[in-house]
């Protein structure tokens, strides 16, 4: 097979698993929508939303991207952005449509506590051992604007 040809499959097959939601996104409809120059693939599952960045975009800057896909979110939406994480070609989103918004993902409130300490004779440091849990109710309102 000309290298021509295995290079052209590469590609199409690996541009075709840009849009393919994220992990929590299989089964949302996608919707296509402009803002600026930038166009994305928005994908819902309940106060959370995926935005793929589907437009060709020279040198795109994460802050000028991200604010068009807050901007695209929050007209087909009509909720605020709670939270924001990703980089310029996806972002994922939590929404507050009014009930208060989910803490973003992987960022849990603890409460500790220690349980000991530990220092080795001549040692300059201490080990702490510590017992944590996540604290309830993670439902939050942002500060009024």
């Amino acid at each position: 097979m000309p290298y021509h040809v295995i290079v052209l499959v590469f590609v199409l097959t690996g541009s075709a698993a840009c849009t393919l939601p994220g992990p929590g996104m299989y089964g949302a409809p996608p919707t296509r929508v402009s803002e600026g120059q930038s166009t994305f693939l928005l994908r819902r599952q309940g106060n959370e939303v995926e935005a793929i960045r589907t437009s060709v975009e020279i040198l795109p800057s994460r802050a000028a991207v991200s604010g068009r896909a807050g901007l695209a979110v929050r007209r087909v939406t009509g909720c605020d952005i709670a939270w924001m994480r990703g980089d310029a070609a996806l972002l994922r989103m939590g929404l507050d449509c009014g009930e208060g918004a989910l803490l973003p993902p992987g960022r849990p409130e603890l409460d500790c506590d220690v349980i000991d300490e530990i220092t080795a004779t001549g040692a300059v440091y201490t080990e702490l051992a510590i017992r944590c849990g996540a604290l309830s109710g993670s439902a939050w309102r942002p500060a009024e604007r």
